[in-house]
């Protein structure tokens, strides 16, 4: 999931990192939704974006983030496209899409994340609570062996 409170760049690019390496057989990606009773819904439930809550609103950002909607959406077809260009059939031979996932990640460093949404100030203390409560989140800003332990126990 993408789209949580302090996530940035960074974060991603680990994630894209992560996603080319495991080579998945199918991998799903969405923009993280704030359910009502979560720590995530806690931290931005002040924030919430009038729109219909009679389904998942799957990739849509539903809160009032720093960065816009459009970028998660260019992160979700970035997810996607590294996915379809990292097939795990191909085993090493996948090294050929290289300058394809090097494109990716230039084209992925030329969006700007960083244009704060002024309407939106969230303090780096909530991004912190938020990030710190990653059992009930999924792995936030994990390092890479802490996403592999997540990936490996099965939680």
């Amino acid at each position: 999931m993408v789209g949580y409170p302090g996530e940035e760049a960074e974060d991603l690019q680990m994630t894209a990192e992560l996603l080319r390496e495991l080579a998945p057989d199918e991998y799903s990606c969405t923009v993280a939704y704030p359910l009502k009773g979560t720590p995530f819904y806690d931290v931005v439930k002040d924030k919430l974006l009038p729109v219909e809550w009679t389904s998942s609103n799957n990739n849509r950002l539903v809160w009032d983030s720093p960065f816009p909607e459009r970028y998660y959406t260019w992160q979700l077809i970035r997810m996607a496209l590294t996915s379809l260009f990292s097939p795990p059939r191909l085993g090493d031979a996948r090294k050929v899409f290289a300058p394809v996932h090097w494109a990716l990640d230039v084209l992925s460093r030329a969006v700007d994340p960083r244009v704060a949404n002024p309407a939106f100030p969230i303090s780096k203390d909530a991004q912190k609570a938020t990030m710190n409560r990653g059992a009930a989140l999924g792995p936030v800003r994990a390092d890479r062996e802490g996403l592999l332990a997540v990936q490996a126990s099965g939680k």
